[in-house]
């Protein structure tokens, strides 16, 4: 079928299709789809203990495995709108930081609402090197695009410093936003960046990072995409100019900031009560911010709190224990049967869906594998 010469506007084209997905195929469809409600966890058996991971992370997974198909994924519009709501909510948003796309799915099975993709977990299990600058604007787009795809939950995407001047901070938007984020951090530091919580950082003048901004919220398809001004001036400017910054970002349109890496807990509780709009709390086990629970940072007044790497941190320690115990003992199934059985990392995964439900197929094959 040949094109037509005369193309509507892309604004126009993209507010009148949606895609859905039915297994493997895609279609498209001139009608929205339906409104996701709000998704009923089943019953889980038993009470974990307080402040016992273990027996949290156990009463997850059931002996019988809850179906967590899903059969529609969240198109960018709903996601975005979703943040929106979530921000309207009172109360905390609890985030975490994915690692990966299974990583991802795991967290929204277990019940959180929005992730958080960073920059120091992308470039890990990625490529293997660490949070300095390494990971490409088109590698992270990647990233996201590869999360948005298998969830229905938002996730907001760290821009790092928009990987250049105004022309690629535009794209990074751009990009971000076409791949599916709900929202993007956008900082100050100067190129090559490195991670908030590394020694010798260095920061733009005040006038940059507004520049930085003003071109961000200018650049987004859709007003729903929340752009987050952070600042990394605290270790060098100190808290005040901190506030300062991010409070220029948000007279240029900035809805949300995120004052990195406060290092007493004075800081910490002083930045939400003087920024002037909803603010991030960044909880990064071993880093240089006091760490208090979430529910200390909602009476704080923080509106978001993530732990950046913990589940990179989590994840490596089991690695780890593995390794050690196939080495040193010749056997790990203790060690798997414990963490998650095989029958609910298959359920996790959707196995039934991709092979079809027919109990005579090899899904079922190994259910009572060890």
């Amino acid at each position: 079928m040949p094109f037509s010469t005369t193309l509507a506007p892309w604004s126009d084209w993209r507010a009148s299709v949606w895609v859905t997905r039915d297994r493997t195929k895609r279609s498209f469809t001139s009608n929205p789809p339906a409104r996701l409600e709000p998704r009923r966890e089943a019953p889980r058996s038993g009470t974990p203990r307080q402040n016992d991971p273990a027996r949290v992370v156990s009463s997850l997974w059931t002996s019988e495995p809850q179906n967590v198909l899903k059969t529609a994924f969240m198109n960018p519009a709903a996601s975005k709108h979703k943040l929106r709501s979530l921000m309207a909510r009172p109360g905390l948003i609890r985030t975490l930081a994915p690692h990966d796309v299974f990583t991802a799915m795991i967290m929204e099975q277990a019940g959180l609402e929005c992730l958080f993709l960073g920059g120091f977990g992308v470039s890990a299990s990625m490529l293997g090197v660490p949070d300095l600058n390494l990971i490409t604007v088109s590698e992270m787009a990647d990233a996201i695009r590869r999360l948005t795809s298998r969830l229905s939950i938002p996730v907001i995407a760290d821009g790092d410093t928009g990987h250049g001047d105004a022309h690629n901070i535009r794209r990074t938007v751009e990009l971000f936003e076409s791949a599916g984020a709900a929202g993007i951090l956008i900082e100050d530091q100067v190129m090559p960046k490195r991670c908030g919580h590394f020694a010798s950082k260095k920061v733009t003048s005040s006038e940059e990072f507004v520049r930085r901004i003003r071109t961000a919220v200018e650049s987004r398809c859709d007003p729903d995409f929340l752009v987050f001004a952070r600042t990394d001036a605290l270790a060098s400017h100190g808290v005040e100019e901190a506030i300062r910054r991010v409070n220029l970002a948000a007279d240029v349109g900035a809805e949300a900031g995120f004052v990195e890496a406060p290092r007493t807990l004075e800081e910490l509780a002083t930045i939400p009560r003087r920024l002037k709009v909803p603010s991030l709390a960044n909880m990064l086990t071993g880093g240089t911010t006091p760490i208090v629970s979430t529910s200390r940072l909602e009476e704080l007044g923080y509106k978001f709190a993530v732990a950046p790497v913990e589940s990179l941190m989590v994840t490596a320690g089991a690695i780890q224990s593995l390794c050690k115990a196939w080495l040193n003992e010749g056997r790990v199934d203790h060690l798997a049967a414990q963490a998650m059985p095989f029958a609910n990392l298959k359920q996790a995964l959707n196995v039934e869906h991709w092979l079809g439900t027919d109990p005579t197929s090899e899904s079922g094959a190994d259910d009572n594998r060890q």
